[in-house]
């Protein structure tokens, strides 16, 4: 049986409202599994942000189960939902830095999933600097939102080799609409 997105909005809400005093009971390891196994939600709904509220409070119990939706999860929603929350729990999210990198550079991942994880890195801020020369690859990336997400990123990390990789950059852009050896001036005072 298929769900969609309603559907599933319906059920977690209505999962929330019956299962409260049953949440309450949990230990925060039982209730970070349950919210886990829901992660296959879109992460931009405002339920989303009661758990990562939450989140903060146990991210040295959240992050590894996260990473592990990572490493272990084939849904391209949940993977997604996974990079997100972690990059919204901030440098609490350093020990991802790895795992969310894997993701931004495997070849099978879809454009959402590098945008999230680049979104992401930039979120956790200095701690992803591991990730800046996976980073930068994509400032030269042909997708516009993909090159302005790694440059965000970059910004966000705004340590020395974040800043050098972005100065090159712009070197290269800056340098590829310039005359070259001033024909196009030429060029332009001949037609006039």
């Amino acid at each position: 049986m298929k769900f969609t997105s309603v559907t599933i909005l319906l059920i977690f809400v209505f999962l929330q409202l019956s299962s409260s005093s049953f949440a309450q009971r949990m230990s925060p390891e039982e209730k970070l599994a349950f919210n886990i196994k829901r992660l296959d939600m879109d992460p931009f709904l405002p339920m989303y942000e009661a758990m990562i509220l939450e989140y903060t409070t146990m991210a040295d119990i959240a992050v590894p189960a996260l990473v592990d939706v990572i490493r272990e999860e084939e849904d391209e929603k949940t993977v997604r939902s996974a990079i997100y929350i972690l990059g919204r729990l901030g440098p609490a999210s350093e020990k991802a830095v790895i795992p969310i990198t894997r993701a931004l550079t495997n070849k099978e991942s879809s454009a959402d999933i590098k945008s999230t994880a680049l979104g992401a890195l930039g979120r956790i801020g200095e701690k992803s600097s591991p990730s800046i020369p996976a980073i930068a690859q994509y400032l030269y990336d042909e997708d516009l939102w993909l090159s302005e997400q790694a440059e965000r990123a970059l910004k966000s990390i705004n340590n020395s080799a974040a800043k050098a990789a972005l100065k090159e950059f712009y070197v290269k852009k800056n340098s590829a609409k310039a005359p070259v050896d001033g024909k196009k001036d030429k060029e332009k005072s001949e037609n006039e």
